[in-house]
């Protein structure tokens, strides 16, 4: 292969924890998978608004992990699958963002009804910090997401034309 054709295939193998942009997918999976973890740890998700958070986090987990599983086996080798990487990631990305915003109003709400009882933390206020845990992590994974889409984009367009 040339280093041309090298630049704008996919990485597959070993390869795909070596370069820049694959590799931020540990951190996605990673990031992602605490999100939802942080959510569902005082219990069932009963808000509408966190099921979607909940839905967009495992889902980009689930799908994330099954492209990390095809990279490593090497089943993205046509060129159509540098196009797919691009959509995902954008898709991601923006499915991320609507949760983390979604996420962060819950929180805002959620910051006037916290209050401390002298017996110790209330489960409101317990709430809030995983609330608050879980917004930075989202929003963190949001820009990974972001950075890794910008890079799948640029690797898209630097690809040769081929017709299916």
């Amino acid at each position: 292969m040339s280093a041309s054709e090298n630049r704008s295939s996919l990485p597959s193998g070993r390869a795909v924890v070596s370069t820049m942009p694959d590799r931020l997918i540990i951190a996605e999976m990673v990031l992602g998978g605490v999100v939802w973890m942080l959510l569902v740890s005082e219990g069932p998700v009963q808000a509408p608004v966190l099921c979607w958070v909940v839905v967009a986090s495992v889902s980009c987990f689930l799908l994330s992990s099954l492209w990390l599983l095809l990279s490593c086996c090497g089943a993205n080798a046509s060129t159509v699958w540098l196009t797919a990487d691009a959509v995902y990631h954008v898709l991601a990305t923006l499915a991320y963002l609507s949760a983390a915003i979604c996420l962060a109003v819950i929180t805002n709400a959620l910051s006037a009804h916290k209050h401390v009882s002298w017996v110790g933390p209330s489960a409101v206020a317990v709430l809030y910090k995983y609330f608050i845990a879980s917004t930075i992590l989202a929003f963190i994974t949001t820009f990974l997401y972001f950075i890794h889409a910008i890079y799948s984009v640029m690797r898209s367009r630097r690809a040769p034309y081929t017709a299916i």
